[in-house]
């Protein structure tokens, strides 16, 4: 599914739920909850109040929610990796793995060695350092 239509969706799915809440306050302080017994005495206030910081409150969220959707940062479809060197090819360019996440995203990288490389590639030395890297 297109990204812009899952956002839509829960921009959409939000408001449903915050409209849901006002109406559940209107209900409440119009049949106080008891379907069989009807409030006279209506007062127009409190749902109003209520109303107002439901809608306060729907702001914040959507306006959290849009902002959220406009710093994220997505990587779709095929990246051509180098069997080799496992650099990955940016329109005629070949750049390392790391700049590229680095340059698309909030990643950082640091680099160490795992126990099944350190041992094929380093096999020699465990003898004389037996503590392998973590």
């Amino acid at each position: 599914m297109n990204r812009d239509k899952v956002r839509a969706r829960i921009i959409i799915g939000v408001v449903i739920g915050f409209v849901f809440a006002i109406a559940l306050s209107w209900w409440n302080e119009y049949y106080d909850f008891k379907l069989a017994k009807y409030v006279h005495d209506f007062n127009w206030l409190s749902p109003g109040l209520e109303t107002v910081l439901i809608i306060g409150l729907a702001s914040l969220t959507i306006y959290n929610t849009v902002w959220s959707f406009r710093h994220m940062k997505y990587l779709e479809g095929f990246l051509a990796v180098c069997s080799s060197c496992k650099k990955i090819r940016v329109n005629e360019n070949w750049i390392p793995f790391e700049k590229f996440i680095s340059t698309h995203s909030e990643a950082e990288f640091t680099h160490s060695i795992c126990p099944t490389c350190y041992e094929k590639h380093y096999g020699e030395f465990l003898a004389n350092n037996p503590k392998k890297p973590q």
